[in-house]
């Protein structure tokens, strides 16, 4: 999972841990401040039997990263562009929000990640009226749960598909 800071990458992280992983409990914290996360945390679901794939919750980008910064999650963001799928989680409730999806895919793009292997995940839909319309992308909402089915059920069907390898 990739995402400008705050979108909510460690609430959906947990509610997919929750859901899939073994433990069924909270695997990172997460919190509404910037760089909550600092570092990586990878952890194995099960999506059916006999599909187990790896998640990983990431460092959250920023546009204007100071420069001592960037070497520093260069590495992990090297890592995440390198990944079979990513999932993008853009908080729609910002109003900035394509503003800050522009700045994480041109990073991803910089990093040499496919576009095709992008999936833009519009988390915070629970904040809006009504979600706009994006057939490239999925709405959730990690706090409440909501679309998180739907979510499990595309990356399913890339890893039917043969799109991504494991």
């Amino acid at each position: 999972m990739v995402g400008y800071t705050n979108a909510g990458k460690s609430s959906l992280f947990n509610v997919l841990c929750q859901k899939a992983h073994p433990s069924g409990k909270p695997q990172v914290e997460a919190d509404d401040r910037l760089f909550q996360t600092l570092d990586t945390t990878t952890r194995k679901i099960e999506l059916g039997p006999g599909c187990e794939i790896l998640i990983s919750d990431t460092v959250g980008f920023i546009q204007k990263l100071p420069h001592h910064l960037v070497a520093a999650f260069k590495s992990t963001l090297e890592e995440a562009a390198q990944a079979d799928l990513l999932l993008h989680v853009i908080d729609i409730s910002d109003p900035q929000n394509l503003e800050k999806l522009l700045v994480v895919e041109e990073v991803l793009r910089d990093l040499g990640a496919p576009e095709d292997k992008i999936i833009r995940v519009y988390n915070k839909i629970d904040k809006l009226p009504t979600p706009p319309a994006d057939s490239n992308a999925i709405y959730i909402s990690a706090r409440q749960g909501s679309g998180i089915p739907a979510l499990l059920n595309i990356v399913q069907r890339r890893l039917d598909d043969g799109y991504i390898s494991i």
